[in-house]
């Protein structure tokens, strides 16, 4: 018998995967029938020295086959040979090498092997079948003259392909469980090739795979792995579960194949898997498992201690000493700090979660800052803490109150009267509350990169909604203009005093009326600078300046200012800086 002398072939089409076998015996041929006369079915030589013969299926499982076929040339003037393979189809019962030529809807995949045996034989393991499906297939040769022999077609049935997966999980734990499942009808080495199993968890009612579960309610879709020790038995971890929570999981195996048909197979309404290009992934109802019911143990040992101590500045409170404790060491705390509303049942609509951006102290103990209350209003807070999405609360929960420290406007013969305290201050003398220039509530940390205040192209801000003085206080209360501090420097008394421990000036209008502005320094990120010193006030306006935020105009003033009267009480600084605020009122 001669030996087959090839050519350079095409490359090999997707998803296969050729088996190279050599066995001892040699092959005489076969005779078939010659079909050459009849309209688009084999087209074959009728002469045993040129034929294609095809073998059987071996190994067959749910999504891939062993096939085997004979080439024989003989000896005359075709020996040589362009081309060999396998042609195979679900629809087609006599596939021809002309309909894997075509494009869209042939249905013939063309199994194309660059090798042959020493007896002949041609062999491959294909892959991207479907499961419980007949097929048929057969040998082809394309000679050197471009003429092509067919074996005879024969056929082969996939196996079903189950999925099981075991009820109860294996195992179950507080924030993950392994689900096992078990798979039948697949070979040694099948998988991954063009099959993959997921499982889907979801703590709502389980859907088809083909379905998109609400995203509002919790889904995971996870890849399993393969057992080393079995071949059918695989394992997936579902993670991110809340303790104590009830969930549902299906496995279900994602396909590859260009066997499917859009019209027959598409799982999806409205949508077309193109068939007869490039693989496509197909999820359906058909290779799915049963539904298993999982409950992620109770977590037991995270509690939560809110701290009694609340500290309250005008439109700011500070929490200190809250703590919790973790059932491991191994868990840590991804979020913590307090629960706070106005209604004392703590309804979910009026619960408002503060997180603390402190770093914890010793003993899991943080403190909590909040800004930009309510005035006048009575809260209710208690501690939280939140571990792999589990959020504890505590709990006791404790109050406080806010104030209205509502200024009063004071006549000092000038154009507008100025009020008799500072914004966010119970008393004269204190320095009350710290705001950037165009912020609306106090901050724990004053930079450029906390600035949120009005734009860099805003020049006044007076009685608009970057003024604080007429957010808290209403229309009527603005911030001073820099001709309104200059009438107060030179149509008033300035006198340097201490007034409750705090020193400041004391200014009296020509009606013998009073103010005492105190020296209340000014905020740079957490610390307060030149308290008692030097006071530092925000008026409405921005002045000329070269920083990246500009600089704005504020009343200055220190010790002996007054005595040199060419030193009027103005000059500008960063409008990221905290300072504070004494507004003035107009009838």
């Amino acid at each position: 018998m001669s030996r087959l002398k090839t050519k350079t072939l095409l490359p090999a089409v997707a998803i296969l995967h050729s088996l190279i076998f050599a066995t001892g015996c040699g092959w005489k041929g076969e005779p078939i029938p010659d079909y050459s006369t009849v309209g688009d079915v084999d087209t074959a030589y009728n002469d045993l020295t040129y034929t294609a013969v095809t073998g059987n299926a071996t190994v067959v499982s749910a999504i891939a086959a062993n096939l085997k076929g004979f080439i024989n040339t003989g000896g005359g003037a075709f020996e040589d040979t362009q081309e060999f393979g396998f042609l195979i189809s679900r629809e087609k019962s006599n596939p021809m090498r002309a309909d894997a030529d075509t494009t869209g809807e042939s249905g013939v995949r063309c199994v194309k092997i660059l090798e042959i045996g020493d007896d002949n034989s041609i062999k491959t393991r294909v892959y991207g079948l479907i499961p419980f499906t007949k097929f048929f297939f057969r040998a082809y040769a394309i000679l050197a003259d471009g003429k092509v022999v067919h074996g005879v077609a024969k056929t082969f049935m996939t196996q079903n392909l189950t999925l099981t997966m075991t009820d109860p999980p294996s195992r179950i734990g507080l924030f993950d469980a392994d689900l096992t499942v078990n798979i039948g009808g697949l070979a040694t080495g099948d998988y991954g090739t063009t099959a993959k199993l997921l499982v889907r968890c979801t703590d709502g009612t389980i859907v088809s795979p083909t379905v998109t579960i609400d995203g509002a309610t919790y889904d995971i879709t996870t890849e399993a792995r393969q057992s080393s020790s079995s071949e059918t038995k695989f394992s997936a971890t579902v993670a991110s579960l809340t303790p104590g929570k009830t969930y549902n999981a299906l496995a279900f195996m994602k396909i590859e194949s260009d066997f499917y048909n859009y019209k027959t197979d598409n799982p999806l309404s409205g949508e077309n898997y193109k068939y007869g290009d490039d693989p496509q992934d197909v999820e359906t109802d058909k290779f799915k498992s049963n539904v298993v019911s999982l409950a992620a143990n109770a977590l037991t040992g995270l509690r939560s201690f809110t701290g009694e101590s609340a500290t309250v500045d005008y439109d700011k409170v500070i929490v200190s000493d809250c703590y919790f404790t973790l059932p491991s060491d191994t868990l840590d705390a991804s979020e913590y700090g307090i629960m706070l509303s106005t209604d004392k049942d703590f309804a979910a609509d009026s619960t408002q979660k503060c997180p603390s951006g402190d770093a914890l102290r010793t003993g899991n103990r943080y403190d909590v800052s909040v800004n930009n209350l309510a005035l006048k209003t009575t809260y209710y807070y208690k501690a939280y803490v939140t571990v792999r999405g589990l959020t504890v609360s505590s709990q006791t929960a404790y109050t406080f109150s806010t104030k209205d420290y509502t200024p009063y406007a004071i006549d000092l013969g000038l154009s507008v009267m100025w009020a008799d305290k500072n914004v966010g201050s119970w008393s004269k003398s204190t320095a009350g509350a710290y705001y950037a220039w165009g912020e609306i509530s106090q901050k724990d940390y004053y930079s450029d990169e906390t600035f949120t205040g009005a734009g860099i192209n805003v020049t006044s801000i007076g009685g608009t909604d970057w003024d604080i003085s007429t957010i808290r206080f209403g229309d009527g209360w603005r911030l001073p203009t820099p001709d309104e501090v200059k009438e107060l420097f030179t149509k008033c008394t300035w006198k340097w005093t201490t007034s409750g421990g705090v020193k400041g000036y004391e200014i009296t209008g020509d009606n013998e009326n009073t103010i005492f502005i105190p020296a209340s320094g000014f905020k740079l990120r957490k610390d307060v600078e030149d308290h008692n010193e030097i006071g530092y006030y925000w008026t409405s306006e921005r002045g000329e300046g070269s920083s990246g935020l500009g600089q704005v105009i504020d009343m200055y003033f220190r010790e002996g200012m007054k005595a040199d009267e060419d030193k009027l009480p103005l000059h500008t600084c960063n409008p990221s800086l905290g300072l504070c605020i004494r507004p003035v009122y107009t009838k």
